[in-house]
């Protein structure tokens, strides 16, 4: 009677916050599940887009690679034809022997040789020699290349720039009874005494299911769904679709710059990506969330009868003490587990980051070796025997040499972006306008002096919290594409001002660009000009960007062809 009483008691005097307690724990936990659940279905969405990313990477790089072998394996074939005083039969079978079984070319269907002729006053491309010999190649002999339009249109475009040329899709001379897509590869061969002459084609037909299946099982499996279309010229010409067009969780679009082609590249997920998707267990956190909740919900329950007990009992209360302090060793353990977990990281980064420094001595010293070697024997070759070798040899040489020093100006590059992405930031208030100034002056001190003088012009302050030395990096890389993307004769004119959104402006008077090629000027090795106009390693952008990037600000381009361009860039700071 007497603990009756006191219940009574108690109750009359409890705050309403106790009484609601395990009411407001059961919500809160079922709002945190619900937090929870949409934060691991978003997380499970991103890996799952990365992990589809990762794959289209993969495909993309595949198919130019591939692409690129067949073009390099046309050019070299062209040129070591254009050695030959004479073309016969034998030497084509004979390349189309050593080039068709190697990894790689297994999908060729053969090589070709046609002769550049005028024929009653009109251009000729007939074919001499096709190989490996067969019943049906036997039947081209004499087909006229230049009498079908998407072959004309092709050898014409290999006339005009000199350099190997991709058809568009057609339908090849062994699959005219089964029409399938395919391409031809054409390379101009020239005479031996008149190297401005083209007197004959050397020419690889491909078909396309051949070519792509063979990347889609060895590279991709499964996995994608590849869809690829010739966009070149405003068409739109299927030239190679995998599987069927079902319903795909994810997508993605780009367009492939394939010499004198634009493909464009579908790739989609199929059922075989999406059955390993890493949202597949995402649906078990609400149901653990609630059942938590509802354990929480009674412990609550029996928390607040403990109390109600303790009230009562002197023991209760001593029991509680007792879990508080074991709740308190438990934190503590906790925490010294915490501590040890904190140093063995904070060590296995310092040992990532000195692998990550050997890795970089190494790519520095084992590349570059070899390069400088071959740099080396090129010239001690032109030095000793430079006066017997012809015009075309010595050429051949220099290429040698200039192609060894632009790779080592291109590890070099990537050497630079790499220390860029590591060094340590030291922030301070500078003046952008004074770096950008002594950036200019340096720059115009080592322009030809034959060459239009440069003008910059600086509006406002450009006072802004960085790292100087970055920054001088940022305006010399800038200012030199300022000063190189002219027109010939061009007077470059720069202005460099301040943004009403705090951002900082580079504009200049050049050649511009595509709008639409704007995104892959902050790519590594990524050109929109070719490099026999103007040179360069194709770094400096992607390192302007990496520096904006880790002052956690950002940049963007904008430009028009004859026009000019101009870069943005905000740093998180100001």
């Amino acid at each position: 009677m007497a603990n009756a009483a006191r219940w009574r008691e108690w109750r009359a005097s409890e705050p309403k916050a106790q009484r609601l307690a395990p009411y407001l724990v059961f919500l809160a936990v079922v709002a945190m599940t619900i937090s929870l659940w949409l934060y691991a279905a978003r997380t499970a969405a991103n890996r799952d887009e990365e992990r589809f990313q990762a794959l289209c990477t993969r495909a993309r790089a595949a198919i130019e690679n591939r692409v690129r072998d067949h073009i390099t394996l046309a050019r070299v074939s062209a040129a070591l034809l254009s050695r030959e005083p004479r073309v016969d039969e034998d030497t084509i079978n004979t390349i189309a022997t050593s080039v068709m079984t190697r990894e790689g070319y297994r999908d060729l269907l053969g090589l070709g040789y046609s002769e550049v002729a005028i024929e009653n006053g009109r251009r000729t491309v007939r074919v001499k020699y096709a190989a490996p010999k067969s019943v049906t190649r036997r039947g081209l002999i004499g087909y006229d290349m230049y009498a079908e339009p998407t072959r004309r249109a092709t050898i014409d475009r290999a006339l005009a720039e000199r350099d190997s040329s991709i058809s568009a899709p057609v339908v090849l001379f062994v699959d005219q009874d089964n029409p399938r897509p395919g391409f031809l590869i054409f390379s101009p061969v020239y005479e031996m005494t008149d190297p401005a002459r083209v007197r004959a084609f050397f020419y690889t037909p491909v078909r396309a299911n051949a070519f792509f299946d063979s990347i889609q099982s060895s590279v991709l499996g499964r996995q994608l769904r590849v869809e690829l279309r010739d966009a070149a010229g405003g068409k739109d010409a299927l030239l190679y679709a995998s599987g069927d067009g079902g319903p795909s969780r994810f997508r993605d679009r780009e367009t492939l710059a394939v010499l004198n082609r634009q493909w464009t590249l579908e790739l989609s997920s199929t059922p075989e990506f999406e059955s390993e998707l890493s949202g597949r267990y995402v649906a078990l956190v609400p149901f653990l969330g609630f059942v938590i909740a509802a354990l929480l919900f009674a412990l609550s329950l029996a928390q607040r009868r403990a109390r109600e007990e303790a009230e009562i009992s002197a023991a209760a209360l001593e029991r509680e003490l007792v879990a508080r302090n074991e709740a308190e060793r438990a934190i503590r353990q906790l925490n010294e587990e915490l501590e040890s977990l904190v140093r063995e990281r904070t060590a296995e980064l310092a040992r990532t980051n000195q692998e990550l420094e050997a890795f970089v001595y190494s790519v520095s010293h084992d590349l570059r070796t070899p390069l400088r070697t071959i740099d080396g024997f090129g010239h001690a070759l032109q030095q000793d025997y430079g006066t017997q070798l012809d015009l075309e040899a010595n050429d051949a040489i220099a290429r040698i040499r200039r192609a060894a020093k632009r790779m080592d100006g291109l590890i070099s590059a990537l050497l630079g972006l790499s220390r860029i992405s590591r060094a340590q930031l030291r922030p301070e208030r500078v003046d952008l306008a004074a770096i950008a100034r002594e950036a200019m002056a340096e720059l115009a001190a080592h322009r030809d002096p034959t060459a239009p003088a440069p003008v910059l012009r600086i509006a406002g302050p450009m006072t802004a919290t960085a790292d100087p030395q970055l920054m001088r990096i940022v305006f010399d890389n800038l200012l030199a594409n300022a000063l190189k993307f002219q027109r010939a004769g061009n007077v470059p004119e720069i202005e460099l001002l301040r943004r009403d959104d705090g951002g900082i402006e580079v504009r200049d008077n050049g050649i511009g660009f595509e709008p639409e090629y704007a995104a892959k000027l902050f790519q590594p090795f990524e050109r929109l000009h070719p490099e026999r106009e103007f040179p360069g390693t194709g770094i400096g952008l992607a390192t302007v960007a990496r520096i904006i990037t880790r002052h956690g600000g950002r940049i963007e381009a904008e430009g028009r062809p004859n026009v000019g361009a101009t870069f943005r860039f905000w740093l998180d700071a100001d």
